[in-house]
């Protein structure tokens, strides 16, 4: 059992659940314009449930990959690095985003897309479909998963979320000099 894995990810996974908190806290607590600042790209009907989609897919994938490399033997350190930092850039994300601060943001979801293409091809090439620690199906599963997170980072986020907050965000910085 990767032990070293689970000691790192779960504080770190704390840390990404109260840092989720305090975004829909905010969120909560503020007025509907400023929301909808926050809500980017996804304030539609079908882009959110596109992203609601992608985002379950994208944590299956994640909870299951954890899985896998916490059930291998010896201990696998980039495993514990990846999740590290994944669990870091998602924590700077809602800070970048309460914040409004946009390279901060940017820069977030830039390293996202980044780790979750190495997230991808580092459990293809550890849990080969051949040489299977758990059962072919949810090794596929677990790939189609990992491939359908880089999409939801990429497409939904990077590009559909982030375009869409960004544009909220200079409307309402406009909308403050005039």
């Amino acid at each position: 059992m990767n032990l070293p894995l689970l000691w790192v990810t779960v504080p770190g996974v704390v840390l990404v659940v109260l840092s989720d908190a305090w975004v829909v806290v905010r969120l909560s607590r503020m007025p509907a314009p400023q929301a909808r600042v926050l809500w980017g790209g996804l304030h539609d009907r079908t882009p959110f449930l596109l992203w609601v989609g992608a985002y379950v897919t994208s944590c299956f994938a994640c909870v299951s990959t954890f899985l896998l490399f916490l059930a291998l033997e010896p201990p696998d350190t980039s495993s514990i690095v990846l999740f590290a930092c994944l669990n870091a850039c998602y924590v700077t994300l809602g800070v970048g985003i309460l914040r409004e601060d946009n390279h901060l943001v940017v820069q977030g979801l830039d390293i996202a897309v980044a780790l979750f293409v190495f997230h991808f091809w580092y459990t293809l090439l550890v849990f080969r479909l051949d040489h299977a620690p758990a059962s072919p199906t949810v090794l596929l599963a677990t790939h189609l998963a990992n491939f359908i997170a880089i999409i939801h980072a990429l497409v939904m986020e990077r590009w559909v979320w982030y375009r869409g907050w960004l544009a909220c965000v200079q409307d309402k910085y406009i909308e403050a000099f005039i």
